[in-house]
């Protein structure tokens, strides 16, 4: 019942960002993870969100559903036909999901681990662990922690926006990538939810 709860709440928040063509416009939307895990019509909505997204540029919004960096490396594994052709560090990232590197996670809800979060794109990655639950990420938090200065004002504010788009509250971490402005969001967390 809880997961339904979850749901349904992303469900509406994809359905809010499919009418908005402010959002529909300027960002591409992609889902990354098993999605076979999850229900139909929570595929359906996603998929619709990428589809009529899918030729935008610029902002680029990763949401990580039903996501494991193990399960990601695991499927790139499986699309190698020739290990050969790896010849370094950038030739594998066109089989994964996430495909630039990230450099800044942020992880609220009190907990100071990894939890399975991409393995492969955060190698030189910066960590940020908050001791307060999503919904209360903020800029100003962010400026008063020193994040803010160190990374890129444009992505911060695409995460702002990420932030306030969510109705839902229930994300366990973001991660920003500074190749340009994409913002990865984890969607999994249900202790930080908020209705």
């Amino acid at each position: 019942e809880e997961i339904t709860t979850i749901y349904e709440a992303q469900m509406s928040l994809y359905e809010k960002w499919i009418n908005d063509n402010e959002i529909t416009k300027k960002i591409k939307f992609n889902f990354i993870g098993n999605l076979d895990l999850l229900p139909i019509n929570y595929i359906k909505k996603c998929k619709r969100l990428e589809d009529i997204t899918k030729k935008n540029v610029g902002r680029i919004c990763n949401n990580l559903v039903a996501y494991s960096g193990q399960y990601e490396m695991i499927e790139a594994f499986k699309q190698i036909k020739n290990i050969e052709k790896i010849k370094n560090p950038d030739d594998f990232y066109q089989y994964l999901g996430i495909k630039t590197p990230i450099d800044l996670i942020i992880r609220t809800g009190f907990e100071k681990r990894f939890s399975n979060c991409p393995l492969f794109q955060t190698a030189y990655a910066e960590f940020y662990f908050a001791d307060f639950h999503y919904p209360d990420l903020t800029i100003e938090k962010l400026m008063r922690d020193g994040i803010v200065p160190n990374y890129n004002y444009s992505r911060m504010i695409a995460l702002d926006e990420a932030r306030k788009c969510s109705t839902t509250g229930a994300l366990n971490h973001i991660c920003t990538t500074s190749a340009n402005d994409t913002v990865n969001i984890n969607i999994e967390r249900k202790d930080d939810l908020s209705f």
